[in-house]
């Protein structure tokens, strides 16, 4: 029963494990990191500042209401007068506004009896015909938080680039932790059997005991080599849970299915850097950068113009003794009104706005100087990843050959042994040697995949060529 506790406890984690493969820790990560739920709120965020920048076109209702006393109330001499007003005023795309109004007075004069009304209905009109005229003007706020909304995707993509790279950085270092583990364990199985051999052996007398010693050294190695080996596969499946968003208070037993796989072609480094500079999402988010400041000087300029506003009105009105007979003169159309007027202001001596337009415009030179730095950082970039590409197919066949030729040292000295002519420190020599060629082989073809992964990431196409570009999450 000893023996059967720790069987029957492997055996119910093999089965309650749950394959994954690295599309599916890819597609898991993207719906469920905390990191990047907290992202697309702050894309959300960029949405309903369109909404509110749209906002500010729509209609206003307002009403008021005054009562003014003239004189002293506790005299009779005195005058009374309360009004009212309600109306609908709309802002305007050429950057005025129009409104429709209803005014009324009611005045009641010092005199027993004496009391007239007073009605206005009128539309009116105010438009600036310099500083805030103007499409560009009116529509400023609307493009900035369209812009600002197209940055905040384009971060949205870049961090979503960064957790589906990490994602794929941790499902490689859980493949390659738990191969290294395997490779640690098989290392100390053969090691402890060669133990077990040197020792018949020196028992019978072909084995001095230099040689036990030298095998008994390979097994402790060994054992420290697979310590270190379960330690980094803990490690490793924890940090791979948290990035796919699993809670870490119930931690599910993963079982990965894939393998690395070499790439189809090798990379041109011109197509690479044609298409960085078309789908990068940092390089893109620099030319938003640009186009802000551009429009922000032209903004500035307008605001150092004069103001010089245009007003002007067109309405009805009626005045009587009864509110009825007010408002019966008003809609008769007898009592026309209408009015028209310029108004005129300029700063002086107009610091405030020059400085203004000098800001904005080492803004634009800023962001400029800053594009030009990112477009060399952007193509010092492709070429890193290309090369590291390039190198990492390399060396993965160099450690593939290395694993062949070690495999093969180590089963000819395995067989001289057998035949008491080979040395015992030769073998476990191989043995060393075997096991650091296959962990090297995995670190080299993990890196490949990396480096892959890195080279898209930076062209801007690893959304797209892992499937991620739409997954429904946004």
């Amino acid at each position: 029963m000893a023996v059967c506790g720790p069987i029957f406890l492997a055996l119910i984690s093999a089965l309650s494990a749950e394959p994954l493969t690295l599309q599916q820790a890819l597609e898991q990560a993207v719906r469920a990191n905390l990191e990047l739920r907290q992202q697309r709120l702050v894309l959300h965020s960029s949405e309903l500042n369109i909404e509110a920048a749209h906002a500010g076109f729509d209609p206003t209702l307002w009403a008021g209401l005054d009562r003014a006393v003239t004189g002293r109330e506790d005299q009779e001499d005195h005058s009374r007068t309360v009004g009212f007003s309600t109306g609908l005023s709309k802002p305007l795309g050429t950057g005025g506004s129009a409104s429709l109004a209803w005014y009324g007075a009611h005045d009641r004069g010092s005199e027993p009896g004496s009391q007239s009304h007073d009605n206005q209905l009128y539309l009116g009109l105010n438009q600036p015909l310099l500083e805030g005229a103007g499409r560009f003007a009116s529509h400023y706020d609307i493009r900035w938080a369209q812009r600002s909304h197209a940055f905040q995707t384009l971060s949205y993509r870049a961090a979503k680039e960064d957790l589906a790279l990490a994602t794929a950085t941790a499902y490689w270092s859980v493949v390659a932790a738990r191969e290294t583990l395997t490779i640690a364990q098989r290392s100390l199985s053969i090691a402890e059997q060669q133990l077990a051999e040197t020792r018949e052996r020196r028992a019978e007398g072909f084995a001095a005991l230099g040689d036990e010693l030298q095998v008994e050294r390979a097994v402790y190695t060994a054992r420290q080599a697979q310590l270190m080996a379960e330690t980094r596969k803990a490690d490793a499946d924890v940090m791979l849970l948290r990035l796919v968003g699993h809670d870490l208070d119930r931690r599910p037993v993963l079982e990965l299915g894939d393998r690395p796989t070499d790439p189809e072609q090798p990379p041109d480094l011109q197509l690479s850097i044609d298409i960085a500079q078309e789908y990068n999402a940092r390089w893109l988010q620099h030319r938003l950068l640009v186009q802000n400041a551009a429009e922000q000087l032209q903004l500035s300029r307008n605001h150092s113009l004069p103001s010089l506003d245009l007003n002007g009105s067109v309405g009805l009105s009626g005045g009587a003794d009864e509110p009825r007979d007010a408002r019966t003169l008003v809609f008769s159309g007898h009592q026309p009104a209408w009015s028209m007027g310029l108004t005129l202001s300029m700063p002086i001596p107009g610091r405030a706005e020059g400085l203004e337009t000098d800001q904005a415009w080492l803004g634009t030179l800023e962001t400029r100087l800053a594009m030009q730095a990112a477009e060399q950082d952007l193509v010092l970039g492709v070429e890193i990843a290309v090369r590291a590409v390039n190198r990492d197919t390399e060396r993965v066949h160099l450690a593939r050959r290395t694993v062949d030729i070690a495999q093969a040292a180590l089963e000819a000295d395995q067989e001289l042994v057998a035949e008491g002519r080979g040395s015992t420190r030769e073998l476990v020599r191989s043995l060393e040697t075997l096991d650091a060629a296959q962990v090297s082989r995995l670190r080299s073809e993990i890196e490949l995949q990396i480096s892959v992964l890195e080279l898209m990431r930076i062209e801007g196409l690893l959304l797209t060529k892992l499937g991620l570009e739409d997954q429904g999450y946004e």
